[in-house]
């Protein structure tokens, strides 16, 4: 298979249960972004090594420098006007990776989505704002948070109808089982049919940004969709300095 350009002013989209494997891989593939804002819907996100979002951080964003940045909503705080000012500080400020560690806490279910947040996903590349997002229900999440993405990363899921509504953006390969605890799908808009990795072991990074992932598991269980036994996600340079 080629390998997977990962640019920084993209749509990326993570689903899967939890302990599937989703956010473990977003940690690493978010790692070489220079410009990154996690939103910690979850507020887990402690371990990952960023800078706390507050008033001095969101200056050095606005200035175009280099920030790694955790925003968690302070207990009282109306999450939803707080997910939507950091937003839109992220989309004024341009040139800068938008993390969303569940999509559906930023955006509930049967809601209609903030100005901000379809801005962001819909106006933002032509800034260079990239969303990368995460779900343990896809079913839940925004419309447009799954047209407009340009790579999806689909770990196991539980239910039926989140499959579904995968399967309409990316084939029916998506409705089949998972039996690799740590398996999933990729697939891109210029793919024809998804591919299927069994599990990823993070091997090793080079000075050019790049990421290497191999395929761990050696069994060749019954499962008739497309599968590669090796991953390479080389991070590709954006239109913006977000990337190495």
């Amino acid at each position: 298979m080629q390998p997977i350009s990962l640019k920084s002013n993209e749509r990326v989209l993570l689903t899967g249960k939890t302990g599937s494997g989703k956010t473990y891989l977003a940690r690493y593939i978010t790692r070489p972004i220079r410009r990154l804002v996690v939103l910690d819907g979850k507020g887990t996100l402690g371990g990952w090594g960023l800078d706390d979002w507050n008033g001095q951080s969101q200056r050095d964003l606005r200035r175009g420098e280099n920030v790694r940045l955790r925003a968690l909503p302070p207990i009282g705080t109306n999450y939803l006007e707080y997910w939507e000012e950091v937003i839109t500080a992220c989309f004024q400020a341009g040139n800068v990776t938008i993390y969303i560690d569940e999509l559906y806490a930023v955006c509930p279910p049967n809601q209609k989505a903030s100005d901000a947040l379809w801005s962001a996903y819909t106006r933002g590349r032509e800034l260079g704002v990239g969303v990368w997002s995460a779900t343990q229900r896809p079913v839940w999440i925004p419309l447009f948070a799954l047209s407009e993405a340009e790579h999806f990363f689909v770990f196991r899921l539980q239910l039926a109808d989140d499959k579904s509504r995968l399967s309409a953006f990316m084939g029916s390969t998506v409705l089949q089982p998972i039996r690799d605890p740590h398996g999933f799908f990729y697939s891109q808009s210029e793919m024809e049919k998804p591919i299927y990795i069994e599990r990823l072991e993070v091997s090793a990074e080079d000075n050019k940004g790049k990421l290497l992932v191999k395929n761990q598991s050696v069994k060749a269980p019954e499962q008739t969709y497309n599968r590669s036994r090796a991953l390479t996600i080389p991070f590709g340079r954006s239109l913006h300095k977000g990337v190495d």
